[in-house]
């Protein structure tokens, strides 16, 4: 916990960070309503290096479990490629990358995915908002 200075809420911050290592995908005002504090500080807690540094790691771990599962199958390859930006068009860039550069390019497609990730996300939860006023 000592790498946490700027959190007050230091035990709610743990249990955010254990909730984005689980293997569980939840929204964030699940997350928020399991861990006591507010959607607002979820939000700020997003930020911080710690959990950004989580959330990566959840990401790399799902790649994983897609190359797991579909090792044998093309479009699980293709796919993946997709999802890191790789095309037909571009693919010699990634073959020899200059040094750094490869890496450089990998964060910021992370960085890309998580704010489409975030973007899904949203966009739920304002569609069952939406549709819970409507039936409601």
């Amino acid at each position: 916990m000592e790498d946490t200075p700027n959190i007050r809420k230091k035990e709610e911050f743990e249990a955010f960070i254990g909730a984005l290592e689980g293997s569980s995908v939840a929204h964030w005002k699940d997350i928020a309503e399991a861990v006591g504090v507010d959607k607002d500080t979820i939000t700020e807690w997003k930020k911080h290096p710690r959990a950004r540094e989580t959330r990566i790691k959840g990401i790399q771990y799902a790649f994983t479990q897609m190359e797991h599962a579909g090792k044998n199958d093309w479009r699980m390859w293709e796919t993946k490629l997709k999802m890191l930006g790789i095309n037909k068009d571009n693919v010699k860039e990634y073959a020899d990358p200059e040094e750094g550069e490869g890496i450089k390019k990998i964060e910021q497609i992370v960085d890309q995915m998580l704010g489409i990730y975030e973007g899904i996300h949203e966009k739920e939860a304002e569609s069952t908002s939406q549709a819970n006023q409507v039936l409601g």
